[in-house]
């Protein structure tokens, strides 16, 4: 009866929060349309000469110029006004779920598949693009059949990706052979080097718990569940043991001294920070990260084997389970699409289908790839551009980035894509240094999380 109780009353309050910051989101946009149409007597977000877009952002707002370049462009080229709502982390979803919700739907969605798009899917708000893009042979040959596949559901293509990236650990060969070490191969290998990088002075991994994206507990939840089951908590959209055991895999991290002292109160660009500035020997980031590497401009950056790119590593146990299972040698590495997937309306695809279409085409064909593939980092999905286009062929982290995932064994869904991305930031992301350090037990925050969940599918 008493738990019954608590789950109802963390519920209520859960809903409260939640159509709170909902209401302040509706309230700030409402503010924004009247800005614009001081600004512009002519100019009315709901009509239909406005494509309006609504974008899942990167960190740094830097990484968006060429982007809105090419709104700018399209726009003066074609008369026709585009809108862009740019933001990042719970903002976004939270406008996401708010403009669905009271029936203002964005035109465009660009973000990565998952949870919540596949909801918005599922529930006919967004487009099967599927005939579009199958009528167009010269369009979808631009595209690797593997890729599209990423985001197909019910077997229709509803996405349409312009970037791939996934996650791994970087590591700073120079501070490591100053102490003696190599690459860790092993969890157990990992600590071990921590422990010997303290003793020299060096803070062993660049980590920040205010990255809300978590991508060292992701990539140590892949290392520790594998496609298998990854897969199988998408299939349930909930978070399956190797979610908890990643927990403490990074509680174990903590306890060896492996985090900045002050790894509470810094994110994801000072973590970079402090790798670039070779302050710390590891980072788990995204493939893209290695782009920031090669463009960060110190003498000598690009000597041969200052970094490396690597699977994070997991246990000996846990990996040997695995070889005997798959009877193969199997190291994990989280990879997908990424944020710059354009999804779009089911409104807009009925009553604007053919501006919208050719929107699409312009921001996804070689040209408009080409310049965003060099100012992102990315992975282009466009195939002439996947493996050959970066914005410095010279350096060899760009030349191992485009290698690494051919030899990867082991493909799995990126980890954040499970269950409802609210969720994953108010519930986990917010409460991942208490859980670190021992503040706050990990079972309580998942279990808090599978009510929420269980909430949100009216369980």
């Amino acid at each position: 009866m008493w738990s019954k109780i608590k789950r109802s009353t963390f519920n209520f309050i859960i809903s409260v929060v939640f159509l709170i910051e909902v209401f302040l989101l509706i309230f700030c946009v409402s503010t924004t349309f009247k800005k614009s149409d001081m600004n512009n007597k002519n100019y009315d977000y709901f009509n239909n000469d406005t494509i309006r877009i609504l974008h899942n952002s990167e960190y740094s707002g830097a990484s968006n110029k060429t982007m809105y370049e090419l709104f700018n462009n399209y726009s003066n080229e074609n008369h026709i006004q585009i809108t862009c709502d740019s933001l990042y982390g719970n903002d976004f979803y939270l406008k996401l779920q708010a403009d669905f919700s009271i029936g203002h739907d964005p035109d465009i969605v660009i973000t990565a598949p998952g949870y919540n798009i596949n909801y918005l899917y599922d529930a006919d708000k967004l487009a099967s693009l599927h005939k579009d893009i199958l009528n167009d042979t010269s369009w979808s040959n631009n595209f690797d059949e593997s890729i599209l596949y990423t985001t197909k559901r019910n077997n229709k293509i509803y996405g349409i990706p312009m970037g791939m990236e996934y996650l791994a650990l970087y590591s700073n060969n120079e501070l490591l052979s100053k102490c003696g070490l190599d690459v860790p191969q092993s969890f157990n290998e990992l600590l071990f080097a921590c422990d010997v990088l303290k003793q020299n002075g060096i803070t062993p991994i660049a980590f920040g718990a205010l990255d809300s994206d978590m991508l060292l507990y992701q990539a140590i939840t892949a290392s520790l569940g594998g496609y298998m089951e990854l897969t199988n908590a998408i299939y349930k959209s909930e978070l399956t043991p190797p979610y908890a055991l990643a927990f403490e895999r990074m509680q174990s991290l903590y306890q060896a001294g492996a985090y900045p002292t002050d790894f509470e109160s810094i994110g994801r660009l000072e973590s970079q920070q402090m790798f670039l500035e070779a302050k710390a020997a590891f980072i788990v980031e995204s493939s893209s990260f290695a782009n920031t590497i090669a463009n960060f401009s110190t003498e000598n950056y690009f000597s041969d084997g200052k970094f490396s790119i690597s699977a994070f590593p997991t246990s000996e146990n846990v990996q040997k389970a695995r070889n005997e299972f798959y009877k193969s040698n199997l190291i994990p590495v989280p990879y997908g699409v990424d944020n710059m997937t354009i999804h779009v309306s089911k409104t807009a695809y009925e009553t604007k289908h053919d501006e919208i279409i050719r929107l699409i085409k312009y921001l996804t064909s070689k040209d408009s790839a080409k310049l965003l593939t060099k100012e992102r980092g990315d992975i282009s999905s466009v195939k002439s551009l996947s493996s050959k286009t970066s914005s410095a062929p010279t350096s060899n982290i760009i030349v191992e980035r485009n290698l690494f995932i051919g030899k990867c064994t082991e493909i799995t869904p990126m980890p954040d894509t499970a269950i409802d991305k609210y969720v994953w930031y108010s519930c986990i992301s917010s409460n991942l240094a208490n859980i670190i350090t021992g503040r706050t037990d990990a079972s309580d925050v998942l279990s808090n999380t599978s009510a929420l969940l269980d909430a949100a599918r009216g369980g």
